[in-house]
């Protein structure tokens, strides 16, 4: 047994791709990418290499317990990726269907006036002239299990200044 898996006829000693290689648009895109480990290249490079899936780098935040959410547009798609500290992509969000409203945000929220522990993504719903808003959706990160955790939306707030239009309209 261990003779197969060193000569590579064990699946489970096979290469996980990495980075972006052999996606396609229309495959589940975000369970593919669970397990990969992203290359540390240029954006510029990345989006090039990948312009098939029509790749676009969003902005990337360096979270608490070492690790990162990395925002990207693929096939017309946003979508969030947390990576671990070795570049490993341990969970995606996906936002292909949202209301024409909706904004993201990541960053600290407040519940009943009190700040929420854990950063958060959240799907907010645009209310011009107001500071704080209201969440449809939203998830906090088990940096135990390296996991987006699903978040009650129930008098959840967060704040304008960390929100973003939906690229992928």
């Amino acid at each position: 047994m261990l003779a197969l898996a060193l000569l590579g006829g064990c699946p489970a000693a096979q290469a996980r791709p990495t980075g972006f290689a052999g996606l396609q648009c229309g495959a589940n895109i975000p369970k593919l990418l669970i397990g990969r480990t992203m290359p540390n290249d240029r954006v510029v490079v990345t989006e090039r290499r990948y312009r098939n899936l029509g790749l676009k780098d969003l902005g990337a935040t360096e979270l608490d317990a070492g690790y990162n959410a990395i925002w990207w547009s693929i096939c017309g798609v946003q979508l969030v990726e947390l990576e671990d500290s070795h570049s490993v992509v341990r969970d995606v969000l996906s936002f292909d269907s949202l209301p024409r409203k909706a904004l993201l945000f990541e960053g600290g929220c407040t519940v009943h006036h009190q700040t929420l522990r854990n950063e958060v993504i959240a799907v907010l719903t645009d209310q011009a002239g107001h500071a704080m808003l209201a969440a449809t959706k939203a998830w906090t990160i088990d940096v135990e299990k390296g996991r987006f955790m699903p978040q009650g939306t129930a008098a959840l707030l967060c704040p304008r200044s960390g929100a973003h239009a939906v690229e992928s309209r």
